[in-house]
């Protein structure tokens, strides 16, 4: 009888365990969920609340870049939306460049490691994300000219991953970006929150730093996280689209503006195809390297990369 009842209990346990490692399986690629004590929750309700992509006014955030960087040089009078566009409209006319990411989603307690890299070739462009842990998930995409190849699977043999090849905008559709495209949270004045900040982190600002600039942006957590959704949804195969309960930015800069270092800190829900969800909380570190390769080059498909380091 104890036999069976232990037996039962451990059973129990590693269904638990694997229900609240679902939310670090769709934490894979540009935006992390994380948490401490953390409920779960078994068929959840399914939030469909993805809305209309509002459009992002690049050209006038560049201008006023131009017009202060004729002047002043003092940033921090720029509205931190357009802060934010002006800088990874930097990083993207850059020939070459690369980044690398490091960071964690907790549901109870389980825990997920998440690590990402992109180098940018000229005109050709890498991108791994990873999550590992109880459930594994390695992928690497390719983009060059009008269409974008996949690597996806559960190990880290990407030569062995099923290729898929989509147009740009297929992919685009599926993950809410261009693989050319860094950022895939919705930075707008109709998405930034100034009176509030849920995440606890700061508010939304923008301040001069001894080496740069620091840039806070809260999302909306509906209309900021529209775009991370559908790639969230697309990777980890969900019932819906993941409910945000805060998306939180934090953004470091040179005194030039351009990209040092980018944290994310976000806590949602997400519910699988089986309608089996938990909530979680995460937090992942991006660094920039601009106007160079990485010691490693422009990767190949099954190439073995360097390790990541554990922090950032």
């Amino acid at each position: 009888m104890r036999d069976k009842f232990c037996a039962a209990q451990g059973q129990a346990i590693m269904k638990f365990i694997v229900i609240m490692s679902i939310a670090g399986a769709v934490a894979i690629g540009g935006g992390i969920a994380t948490g401490v004590g953390l409920s779960k929750t078994f068929r959840p309700d399914v939030t469909e609340y993805l809305t209309d992509e509002v459009k992002i006014d690049v050209d006038t955030a560049v201008r006023n870049y131009e017009a202060i960087k004729r002047s002043s040089k003092d940033y921090s009078k720029m509205k931190p939306d357009q802060a934010v566009q002006a800088s990874f409209y930097l990083f993207s006319r850059e020939e070459t460049n690369y980044s690398i990411g490091v960071g964690y989603s907790l549901a109870s307690i389980v825990k997920q490691v998440i690590t990402t890299r992109s180098v940018k070739d000229h005109t050709h462009y890498f991108e791994e994300s990873n999550s590992t842990g109880i459930v594994n998930l390695y992928d690497r995409m390719f983009c060059s000219g009008d269409t974008t190849d996949t690597y996806w699977g559960g190990d880290a043999d990407y030569g062995s991953h099923t290729k898929v090849t989509y147009s740009n905008d297929d992919y685009k559709a599926m993950m809410g970006r261009y693989i050319s495209v860094g950022l895939v949270y919705v930075v707008a004045p109709e998405t930034m929150l100034t009176d509030q900040s849920k995440s606890g982190d700061p508010a939304s600002g923008i301040t001069k730093t001894d080496d740069g600039y620091k840039i806070e942006i809260e999302l909306d957590p509906i209309r900021g996280v529209t775009n991370y959704q559908k790639q969230m949804k697309t990777i980890s195969n969900l019932a819906g689209y993941p409910s945000f309960d805060y998306c939180h930015l934090t953004i470091y800069t040179d005194t030039d503006l351009n990209l040092k270092r980018f944290e994310t800190h976000e806590q949602y829900l997400a519910v699988t195809s089986s309608g089996v969800g938990s909530k979680a909380e995460g937090r992942l570190v991006t660094e920039y390297y601009h106007n160079t390769l990485p010691d490693y080059g422009f990767p190949e498909p099954g190439s073995k990369l360097p390790d990541f380091p554990e922090s950032l």
